[in-house]
């Protein structure tokens, strides 16, 4: 009985245990993916914030070369190449925001996403094509001319103003990546109550089963004890009260036959020992006058 109650315990413990350790995994994979859409959402919104800056390199570049101040067309070149580059990330991060449902609540955040980064790649591509026919104006000349032409390729595109178009992209990105942290902290404090719960209820399990079974094994044990003592000290007679269906009744069941069998022996001896003194007195008795004569 107690045996199979201790087994049945140490699976169930052992159970409690493993299903500790998937929890264990669960919790590692929902934080990994976490943190994988906090990564994704903030490096989204660095992207727009750096198109944004290299943008407004670009047209920094347009106004020195147009008054001769220097413009390198390498520089230009590479500072439409990084916009390019950007572009082609952001797309990639896009998609992988898709994949993993990283869409907000109202289900448009994608939508507006991939629609800034449509007309973002159109304007960059008329930038390169625009930009290299700027030529530099001669000192005698305004250096305001021609620049209305650049600053509606700057700004416009599609009919859609781009610094609004980014600014709203910037904001929407930033709402995104604060809604991605906060989502980590709630899922972190979730994974932090479970092991705290399982971690509490696996200790109150082990020590009620600890309790249980120190208080149930503690009577057998002493009865079984207490009963090797006496019948050490030779009293046979005695016998251990358990008369149970357990492995301890059934070791007293074993010493109480032992300790019967004993007796019943140890009377059998006595009862010999007493008839041999009794014939050996009578004996002793028919055999003195005789010796007498």
């Amino acid at each position: 009985m107690f045996r199979k109650q201790l087994s049945w315990v140490l699976l169930f413990l052992a159970a409690c245990i493993i299903l500790q350790g998937v929890g264990a995994v669960f919790a590692l994979r929902e934080a990994e993916r976490q943190v994988v859409r906090g990564r994704i959402a903030s490096d989204i919104h660095q992207g727009f914030v750096q198109l944004s800056a290299t943008k407004q390199h670009l047209r920094a570049w347009v106004t020195q070369h147009k008054i001769g101040a220097g413009g390198n067309p390498a520089a230009r070149e590479a500072l439409l190449e990084n916009m390019q580059a950007t572009l082609a990330e952001l797309a990639l991060l896009a998609q992988t925001a898709a994949k993993l449902g990283m869409d907000g609540t109202d289900g448009v955040e994608q939508s507006d996403r991939l629609d800034a980064l449509h007309v973002l790649e159109k304007n960059v591509k008329t930038l390169g094509d625009t930009l290299g026919r700027v030529k530099t104006l001669p000192a005698d000349m305004p250096a305001r001319l021609g620049w209305d032409t650049l600053t509606e390729v700057f700004e416009k595109s599609e009919g859609r103003d781009l610094r609004q178009l980014i600014a709203q992209s910037i904001i929407r990105e930033s709402a995104a990546m604060q809604r991605e942290r906060q989502a980590a902290d709630a899922t972190l404090d979730r994974i932090r109550w479970l092991w705290i719960g399982m971690a509490l209820s696996l200790a109150l399990l082990s020590l009620g089963a600890t309790v249980y079974f120190a208080r149930a094994l503690r009577r057998p044990i002493d009865q079984l004890v207490k009963g090797a003592y006496k019948l050490r000290q030779g009293r046979l007679q005695h016998r251990i009260p358990l008369d149970g269906q357990d492995e301890f009744s059934d070791v007293a069941r074993s010493m109480n036959a032992m300790a019967a069998a004993l007796e019943k022996h140890s009377q059998q001896e006595t009862e010999q020992r007493q008839r041999l003194e009794s014939e050996a007195v009578s004996y002793t008795h028919l055999t003195l006058p005789t010796n007498r004569e």
